[in-house]
């Protein structure tokens, strides 16, 4: 059966009028976050997909993030890089061998499920950047679980010496006395999974908030989780001597000033459903909606 097109005067007319609607009315399309880390790679966001699954899968629409800080500004058509299918599953291998590809200050990246026969087939993820999946594609750490549009996301990736965290920090959608108090985090510490947002006061003092936008972006009681069956703290030191360095800095239980680690963090807005539109986030994730409900009224009966 042949696709059924709109016509062009009338397919404007629908997708202006969609993307003039809000963010409150999603029901063409599911958000998941992911995060994906290896040597040298910290990637985290949001994916965009369709909203019923089709053969055991969703069909990736678009995608908001960053990969080591720089903004993915696009996910890239089926077969555009290596022979990206841009499919999700929602359990166990959310990936194939074909992966999503998307684009970040200027390069295509694609993360992948090796699954192929020899020399590869290490069946674990992979990021390429357009290798060969034996040599130089290379193996990362992948989480992915559904995202509450309600709620607001934030990339946060740091480094020190033999420490590199990254992730998706999950906070309550609507700022309150001046920050965002994050609700759960997704990610991973060198390479291992991050099970566990810890409460608040429950280690470290921390106390789970993000000043966002003002800077420092942390209070000294910082952001507490479990990765590896350990605690760990990640928070800015303003308190007095012998600490009060004014760097922000990781704690696995020890002491501001001797045994606690001064990291390089970035924290960054994917999407903020409260907030003024970010430049690459609300805006694009309302295009992307609206682009998807607009492909829905013209969809083709080409098999997933």
């Amino acid at each position: 059966m042949k696709a059924t097109w709109l016509s062009l005067p009338s397919s404007l007319a629908l997708c202006t009028a969609l993307l003039s609607t809000t963010f409150a009315s999603p029901a063409a399309a599911l958000l998941f976050e992911f995060s994906y880390a290896g040597n040298g790679i910290a990637a985290g966001g949001l994916l965009v997909t369709t909203d019923t699954l089709v053969s055991g899968h969703y069909t990736v629409t678009n995608i908001l993030g960053y990969r080591n800080g720089v903004s993915m500004t696009g996910l890239l058509p089926v077969n555009a890089f290596e022979n990206n299918d841009n499919l999700l599953f929602p359990s166990s291998t959310f990936l194939t061998n074909g992966g999503v590809s998307y684009v970040a200050g200027g390069s295509s990246f694609n993360f992948y499920f090796d699954n192929f026969g020899a020399p590869c087939g290490t069946l674990s993820y992979k990021e390429s950047t357009g290798g060969n999946c034996g040599t130089t594609d290379q193996l990362i750490v992948l989480e992915a679980r559904p995202f509450a549009p309600t709620s607001g996301a934030f990339y946060f990736s740091y480094t020190a010496s033999g420490v590199a965290a990254t992730g998706v920090l999950t906070t309550a959608g609507a700022p309150a006395n001046g920050h965002y108090t994050v609700t759960d985090i997704l990610g991973s510490r060198n390479t291992i999974d991050i099970s566990a947002l810890l409460p608040a006061k429950a280690f470290e003092n921390n106390d789970n908030l993000l000043l966002y936008p003002n800077a420092p972006i942390l209070t000294n009681g910082g952001v507490s989780y479990v990765a590896g069956g350990s605690d760990f703290n990640f928070y800015f030191d303003d308190f007095g001597a012998p600490c009060g360095t004014l760097s922000y800095k990781e704690s696995t239980g020890g002491n501001c000033g001797s045994t606690d680690q001064i990291v390089s963090l970035q924290i960054l807005p994917i999407y903020l459903p409260s907030a003024v539109p970010e430049p690459g986030s609300l805006v694009l994730l309302s295009v992307a909606l609206g682009s998807l409900a607009c492909v829905r009224r013209r969809r083709s009966s080409r098999p997933a």
